[in-house]
């Protein structure tokens, strides 16, 4: 029995699985990074001067809305992105008009950031987490003489028209109370937060909106500025933005088109919408992206493909983005779950062996970073990168060309639901 034990042994180390191989070599192309705390010193990420060297579009992505170690993470990243690398504008998958609160309060300190986070539609970004990095900006922003040094808040999402018709009505009437009567009389205030959220204005006043500034441009601009008056052409964008997304949304509903229909008109979008505040912020401007892992791909996403927000940014800018994702072994997230289906703390199911989550996790590092092109010049690790494979994705999976999605991958092995600024059931 000894010795066919000593002879499996052997066999194993004379010829290793090539699961085996694979880890060894990842293990030579991988960087341990010490911590996911903000506020860390920052030693352990200066190797990404090099890599980020001309990236004007830093993409932050996740494989769940709701863990608190990828929030963390990349509030860190963040950090050193603006205190070493010179990133000064900063969008997050959400509603443009309304963060333009969060933006009053980061630059000027107006309102409070709690009551403005809670103010948003959608979940995700109600947390501790998310608040720590905004409160974070708010004092770095304290601290900067310069104007220019200073930190902007954007959201890049459309999903939700009401309040760019709210800031549009405040623009008009400014400079156009005929106009502005006329906006209030077809699209009157909405106190709900789910009326707002349903509000959707029609494709008729839309083109009439844009008529209008266009027409009474110099005049307008005369009355405010340039700058005022590109925001509410902005503004405007938004709201044909959003009317196309919940038509392509009805046609889905309605067997129609395919869901790829709606995934290409809100990522076509919140491109556009990052290109608009670069153009705006000018040709040295740069930006970090905070948006789940689909959106930040560029290419090659399961039902995302060539339709995804980070395949439009490649077209535009090219090498100049660089897209990093998350994945995590085992942990806790909030996210939807359970029937029926609420928001909630929820298990990640086990991973599936052989899969990328699961090879990365046997280099036995709590946190790791590997970047695709480093890692593809190692033959074998091309040949596996370069077929499909699976990482999380919510609760469930995802499967795809790794570095076709992606530059780089941040795993961090275990992880923990994010904390919410209000109760939800655990």
């Amino acid at each position: 029995m000894r010795f066919l034990i000593l002879l499996l042994w052997l066999l194993v180390w004379l010829f290793p699985s090539d699961e085996t191989l694979i880890r060894d070599a990842l293990a030579s192309k991988t960087t341990l990074l010490t911590t996911i705390e903000p506020g860390s010193e920052t030693n352990d990420l200066q190797f990404l001067s090099v890599l980020l060297k001309d990236k004007r579009i830093i993409s932050l992505g996740e494989a769940t809305h709701g863990t608190s170690e990828f929030f963390k993470a990349k509030h860190r990243l963040l950090e050193y992105l603006v205190e070493q690398e010179g990133y000064r504008l900063f969008g997050i998958e959400e509603n443009f008009a309304l963060c333009s609160l969060l933006n009053a309060y980061v630059l000027h300190g107006k309102g409070e950031a709690k009551q403005l986070l809670t103010s948003l539609y959608v979940w995700p970004w109600q947390t501790q987490e998310v608040l720590a990095m905004i409160n974070w900006m708010r004092a770095y922003n304290i601290r900067q003489l310069n104007a220019n040094e200073k930190i902007k808040f954007f959201g890049i999402d459309m999903q939700q028209g009401y309040d760019a018709m709210e800031e549009l009505k405040t623009f008009f009437k400014l400079t156009d109370q005929d106009f502005y009567q006329t906006l209030v009389a077809s699209s009157p205030s909405i106190a709900n937060k789910q009326e707002k959220i349903m509000y959707v204005a029609d494709s008729a006043t839309i083109e009439k909106i844009d008529f209008v500034l266009q027409k009474n441009k110099n005049h307008y601009q005369s009355l405010t500025s340039e700058k005022a008056w590109q925001l509410s052409l902005q503004h405007a964008n938004i709201l044909r933005q959003h009317y196309q997304m919940r038509k392509a949304y009805d046609k889905v509903k309605q067997g129609k088109v395919s869901y790829r229909q709606l995934t290409q008109s809100r990522d076509s979008s919140m491109a556009i919408n990052v290109k608009w505040i670069l153009d705006q912020e000018g040709p040295n401007s740069k930006i970090v992206l905070w948006a789940h892992n689909a959106h930040i791909s560029q290419g090659g996403y399961p039902g995302y493909k060539d339709a995804s927000m980070g395949s439009y940014l490649k077209r535009i800018y090219g090498k100049q983005v660089y897209a990093i994702g998350f994945d995590c072994l085992a942990g806790t997230y909030t996210g939807l779950g359970g029937s029926p289906r609420k928001l909630g703390v929820q298990t990640l199911p086990t991973v599936e062996k052989g899969s990328f989550t699961d090879i990365i996790n046997q280099l036995n590092k709590p946190i790791v970073y590997i970047d695709f092109k480093t890692a593809t010049a190692d033959t074998l690790l091309n040949k596996w990168l370069e077929s499909p494979q699976t990482i999380r994705y919510h609760g469930s999976t995802a499967t795809g060309i790794l570095p076709n999605c992606f530059d780089a991958m941040i795993f961090i092995r275990n992880t923990t639901a994010t904390k919410p600024l209000y109760p939800i059931d655990k």
